[in-house]
């Protein structure tokens, strides 16, 4: 408080009147040290303990223009305007075929306005510090450009990955080692891959399918946007409506019976439900017969 007491005893104090005084009188600062984390350019938080995920960005560049007129012709009616994947890659898995990716791979660290080093939590009167490991020198990076920050060294490597959706145990791989600027979004990559006849154990519902992600270490566990692409088999035939008829025939004809089998058995309870109350009648008619033609007895 920096006005005079009296002045707040016998009037109230506005705040102009409160700024004038204040810089008038002279006020008490007290300066309160407190420790804080100095963090390295891909670790956050009140001891440093959040670490700055790396998330890679696989961009195929030639997916959609390399629709094949084979395809086209085989499926005249798809309207390769609307998204999904068309079937633009087909082969028949025997003659020579050959799978080219072009494309660009982009990793960098999620959080690039926490990409430096310095103080990143919002301290109130807390008094904490922590010492960095033992033989580990956070500051001592890697990888140290712009958008991506690491310190552990990479290992980067683009797998091309075929599996099959009936049996996801199916699996196989195709590693390409790469350098640290093939993932920095600015090299293009151009792999071609030959597909043979071992490639069609992929194949479920006319489709191969493959996608293509990063390996940086087997130490940095990364956030990978992956890409998907298919090979379509050329000697596929979608199944016909005709052979959905018997399946729904039987569907039917398995309903029907049912209800044919429930009326019977109706049928047959009302029948037998009539029957005993006819029984039931005709055993009362018996008893007052007997009764009217009884012999009279005198009990005299």
């Amino acid at each position: 408080r920096c006005v005079q007491e009296t002045d707040c005893n016998e009037r109230q104090v506005s705040e102009n009147y409160y700024n004038e005084n204040k810089a008038k009188e002279s006020c008490t600062t007290n300066d309160q040290e407190i420790d804080a984390c100095w963090c390295p350019r891909d670790y956050t938080g009140r001891f440093c303990e959040k670490w700055n995920k790396i998330q890679c960005n696989v961009v195929q560049l030639n997916r959609l223009q390399d629709c094949s007129e084979q395809a086209k012709t085989k499926y005249p009616n798809y309207n390769y305007e609307l998204d999904g994947e068309p079937p633009c890659l087909m082969t028949n898995f025997k003659d020579d075929f050959v799978l080219r990716l072009v494309g660009t791979i982009t990793c960098q660290n999620e959080d690039q306005d926490n990409l430096k080093e310095g103080i990143k939590y919002e301290y109130k009167n807390i008094r904490e510090f922590q010492q960095p490991l033992p033989g580990v020198n956070p500051f001592a990076y890697e990888v140290n450009t712009t958008t991506l920050v690491s310190r552990y060294p990479f290992k980067p490597q683009m797998q091309v990955r075929f599996f099959s959706w009936e049996q996801l145990y199916k699996k196989k791989s195709i590693f390409y080692n790469i350098t640290l600027a093939d993932v920095q979004g600015t090299v293009q990559f151009n792999k071609e891959i030959p597909i043979d006849e071992s490639y069609k154990e992929f194949v479920f519902v006319g489709r191969a399918t493959f996608q293509v992600d990063v390996l940086l270490n087997s130490s940095i566990p990364i956030t990978n946007a992956a890409i998907i692409g298919y090979i379509d088999d050329s000697t596929y035939e979608e199944p016909s409506r005709q052979s959905e008829t018997p399946v729904l025939l039987i569907v039917l004809l398995s309903v029907l019976g049912v209800i044919v089998i429930l009326a019977v058995i109706y049928v047959i309870y009302r029948a037998r439900k009539r029957d005993n109350i006819s029984a039931s009648e005709a055993g009362d008619n018996d008893v007052q017969e007997y009764t009217a033609f009884a012999p009279y007895r005198d009990n005299n």
